[in-house]
């Protein structure tokens, strides 16, 4: 059994440890942009941006499931651009 002591120790580790994850969290490109989240026939849709063609968006059967697969989308495309703009600079050729 646990002393108040130790109980108290792991209640703060936990709480830490919670604290760490929703910073985490709070840093995903969903959460930062707060995309436009709604149904979309059969399933949830995250869009920033005015439509589907000019934005990013990310599909689920639920809106968390919505938000990651924008967080994935979002890092795509900007991996895509940052890779793009690096050629045009020269710094790497195709």
């Amino acid at each position: 059994m646990l002393s108040i002591g130790e109980h108290a120790e792991t209640l703060y580790a936990r709480a830490a440890q919670l604290a760490y994850a929703r910073e985490l969290d709070l840093g995903r490109p969903s959460m930062m942009l707060r995309p436009k989240v709604f149904m979309d026939v059969d399933q949830w849709c995250a869009l920033y941006g005015d439509n589907l063609q000019d934005g990013v968006a990310g599909f689920g059967s639920s809106p968390e499931r919505a938000y990651y697969d924008f967080d994935r989308n979002w890092l795509w495309s900007t991996a895509e651009k940052d890779a793009c703009d690096a050629e045009k600079a020269g710094i790497v050729k195709k």
